[in-house]
């Protein structure tokens, strides 16, 4: 146990596929003889620790579905994995939803607490290999129809803590000040003024409504091309492991922002106006004056940018969070 645990700690493509190694023959062994011999990899846009592998699982009638192999899963990704798309092989042509197809999981392997999952393998590569407006409105279709079904599948909880926004603006501004940040004069300024805003902001951000369950990490990396029976395409969500409960807005926002410096990308397209757009013609609610959460949200992150130069130093992506925040900072102001 020592040894697994000492393992699936380790990133390294080595040790991951060492991983899957060790486990394959218990997994295999749990899957009753449908599941073939498995190929382990590490894809170039992996991330975390978790060995993945290919391989064919086997029906009763004796289909061939070629399926991909994930362990360790952690809880989260687990619940929510196999709680959105679990499916029998009989029933693989019938329509699909927004995330894998589940045939088979458990969160034990033998003896152990380990969590793994037998899922649908995608015939392509991420959507982050080919972005256009056209794939982005494709994600946020695939966002709807999760927010649709993981709505349906379980009570929205007590969000995850937030974090501490103060003092991320407060290192922004010590960045700001005493680094060679471009623009650093625009930048105290507009976090000056972002500061005495901030209690009043939080209060507001605080008192949103909890109406949705967030995927938590969208992006194009995130979501596989799905070819359907109907010879169509749809996007699938990937990687559940950070799902939690918030304002059906967010990871509209966390998307777009991926683009701030990249607009181009976008198209002209708005993501939470879309989004908007797509859950009002499904039936979902969409609260009324939803605008200045929108803003205050897109602005905390716009003012948190200084402070993220290690996981994002990107120059375009900082000098657009500076004028998104200039223009956020009168009319919030404002409010």
């Amino acid at each position: 146990m020592a040894a697994l645990a000492s393992m699936t700690e380790k990133l390294p493509t080595e040790d991951t596929l060492a991983l899957g190694a060790s486990l394959g023959p218990a997994v295999r062994h749990a899957c009753a003889g449908c599941l073939g011999e498995i190929e382990w990899f590490r894809s170039t846009w992996q991330r975390g620790g978790a060995a993945t592998g290919n391989s064919i699982w086997t029906s009763g009638a004796g289909r061939a579905i070629p399926v991909m192999v994930k362990a360790p899963v952690g809880p989260v990704e687990f619940a929510w994995t196999t709680r959105l798309g679990s499916i029998r092989a009989e029933a693989w042509d019938e329509p699909c939803g927004p995330t894998p197809r589940v045939l088979a999981g458990a969160e034990t392997l033998g003896p152990y607490d380990l969590g793994w999952l037998v899922l649908e393998r995608f015939p392509g590569r991420p959507l982050a290999t080919a972005v256009d407006r056209p794939a982005l409105e494709a994600i946020l279709q695939a966002l709807v129809d999760f927010q649709a079904r993981a709505a349906g599948a379980a009570p929205f909880t007590r969000p995850p803590p937030e974090p501490d926004w103060a003092g991320a603006i407060d290192l922004a501004r010590r960045v700001a000040s005493e680094s060679d940040l471009p623009d650093a004069a625009r930048w105290n300024l507009a976090l000056r003024k972002f500061q005495k805003l901030l209690p009043r902001l939080l209060e507001l951000w605080a008192a949103r409504p909890i109406n949705a369950w967030r995927h938590g990490d969208v992006h194009p990396g995130n979501a596989m091309w799905r070819n359907t029976p109907d010879g169509a395409r749809s996007v699938a969500l990937i990687d559940l492991a950070l799902i939690c409960s918030g304002h059906w807005s967010e990871d509209a926002i966390y998307l777009q922002r991926q683009f701030w410096g990249r607009e181009e990308i976008l198209g002209g397209l708005k993501p939470v106006s879309y989004l908007a757009k797509c859950r009002k013609k499904l039936g979902l609610a969409v609260d009324k004056g939803y605008g200045p959460l929108v803003r205050t949200r897109r602005a905390l992150a716009a003012a948190t940018a200084p402070a993220q130069l290690e996981v994002d130093s990107s120059s375009a992506y900082v000098g657009a969070a500076l004028g998104v925040l200039e223009g956020l900072v009168d009319p919030l102001g404002a409010l």
